[in-house]
């Protein structure tokens, strides 16, 4: 984990500084899709591509030194940071399906007939009426159940159902609930970085937004604004911490709704010109994280045969000297 780290901060950090500006230029489908550059980053730091067969230059005249402070110093032994991170981790992870197993307990589901909603589901996901959800959500991740609200009829016009059926429609095509788990994943494993937890907002966010830009990509004006105003009913009706999210912040409230609007309204479509700037910086990126990753592993290997060949070389018999 400690090893992970300067490659997690490097990229959440320029995800993050360069947020608003994808997302204004290239629209949330695509600064959605970037946040997989992060896990990517992590298993090509960890991959043993022979990047120093290449750029190692032969070096024999370094030798080592071995040196010792004059004075002691107190360090935290290894053992108490594993105890402290394993402790922070079960702890979050415990917190979450704690959480969710209440949740799940008291939405009290009923089966809902397929012919009672606006359009078709897929024919792996079940509909369920609940009368404590207060918008539609898929829950469950061996067997995803699409939530209905009880007045969900009552509340949307015809034509809004349709389009709020297709943005959960949208999050069971593309399994967002599994990219949910590994996100989760990664926060109980780096709990400690405030960064990871910065970052795993804007993924939920930008989750949604990239939905909505999904749904209305060929709908027509009118379309647009009747989806914003069931956006604007479903922040209404919002509470002020929907667990539906599975998060720690709100996803639901109403900034995050009209910031949803403002997508809608802008509807960014991606140039060329900025795909291409992103692939070129994004593959550049990440082969210079696998070289750093990939040099660091070298330097170690190389120091521990030098170690290794100097420890042979002191058993050797030494000659006896002439007289």
């Amino acid at each position: 984990v400690l090893e992970l780290l300067w490659p997690l901060t490097l990229m959440l950090v320029l995800l993050l500084i360069s947020h608003k500006l994808i997302l204004k230029h290239c629209g949330a489908k695509l600064t959605y899709a970037l946040w997989g550059l992060v896990p990517v980053a992590l298993a090509i730091y960890m991959l043993p591509i022979p990047w120093h067969k290449v750029a190692q230059a032969p070096n024999l005249a370094i030798q080592h030194y071995l040196v010792k402070p004059s004075e002691q110093f107190i360090s935290v032994q290894p053992g108490w940071l594993f105890i402290t991170w394993l402790a922070g981790a079960l702890l979050i992870i415990g917190y979450w399906l704690v959480s969710h197993f209440r949740f799940s307990q008291q939405l009290s589901i009923t089966k809902l007939s397929t012919s009672e909603l606006a359009l078709p589901l897929p024919k792996k996901l079940k509909a369920y009426r609940s009368d404590i959800a207060y918008s539609p959500m898929l829950l469950g991740l061996f067997k995803q159940k699409l939530i209905i609200p009880a007045n969900f009829s009552n509340r949307f016009t015809r034509s809004q159902q349709k389009l709020i059926l297709e943005h959960e429609i949208c999050h069971f095509d593309r399994n967002d609930i599994y990219w949910n788990t590994l996100a989760l994943f990664f926060v109980a494993l780096f709990w400690f970085h405030p960064l990871v937890w910065l970052a795993y907002f804007k993924f939920r966010q930008d989750q949604e937004l990239s939905c909505d830009q999904i749904v209305l990509a060929r709908k027509q004006t009118a379309s647009r604004i009747e989806y914003s105003k069931a956006l604007l009913v479903v922040a209404e009706f919002a509470p002020n911490i929907a667990f539906a999210q599975l998060s720690f912040k709100k996803y639901g409230d109403k900034h995050m709704m009209f910031e949803r609007i403002k997508q809608i309204k802008a509807n960014t479509q991606v140039k060329k010109l900025s795909l291409a700037v992103i692939a070129a910086v994004s593959v550049g990126l990440l082969s210079g994280v696998s070289f750093a990753g990939n040099q660091g592993q070298a330097t170690e290997q190389q120091y521990r045969e030098d170690l290794s060949g100097k420890e042979q070389m002191r058993r050797l018999p030494q000659k006896p000297e002439m007289r």
